[in-house]
């Protein structure tokens, strides 16, 4: 870190002599920072899955009407949890990713995440991402568990904590009814 702190003061000085030394300073900081930090990290996981939570994008501020879109509706015994997830799914294919309610920030953020991961993938391509997460909240992290599950890869501490278990898998079990309800609605 001595050594971003240094270029980070470096880069400031020669900023008004050399524009173009900024840009290869700030190329450098982030190969730097990247080899230096993971998700995986606890003060990094905390501030991504704040993040998700203070900045949805998929979230709505009401149910949706139009009976195109599958939904499933969880809520948490154990948690202020209440959340409804809104598929539209065509051609196996999930083209758009809603939800709606209220919840602590591991379900908002993982409901989040999880959504934002499977929009545009194939139900078998969203179950595999699921799979994937699950496996991971009771402990066990797959191969290559990072690369399919995203963002998600901040959760992996969760199944320390049997609490927040059910937060975290809030999402995940609301799409995997939506897939078993899809199946026979059609």
């Amino acid at each position: 870190m001595e050594q971003c702190a240094y270029l980070i003061r470096v880069g400031a000085q020669c900023q008004i002599i050399f524009p173009f030394v900024m840009q290869i300073l700030v190329v450098a900081l982030t190969h730097e920072i990247n080899m230096v930090f993971s998700k995986k990290d606890s003060l990094i996981a905390r501030n991504i899955i704040m993040d998700y939570f203070e900045n949805p994008i998929l979230k709505i501020d009401s149910e949706i009407l139009d009976n195109s879109y599958f939904s499933f509706q969880n809520n948490s015994e154990s948690c202020v949890d209440n959340i409804k997830v809104f598929l539209k799914i065509e051609n196996n294919k999930i083209i758009d990713a809603k939800y709606w309610g209220l919840g602590c920030a591991i379900s908002i953020a993982s409901t989040e995440i999880l959504l934002q991961n499977i929009l545009d993938k194939s139900i078998l391509e969203a179950q595999k991402i699921i799979k994937n997460y699950n496996d991971l909240l009771e402990g066990i992290e797959n191969l290559n568990s990072e690369e399919i599950i995203g963002d998600l890869i901040v959760f992996h501490n969760v199944y320390q904590q049997p609490n927040r278990i059910r937060c975290a898998k809030i999402s995940s079990d609301s799409v995997t009814e939506i897939f078993k309800n899809k199946k026979i609605k059609k």
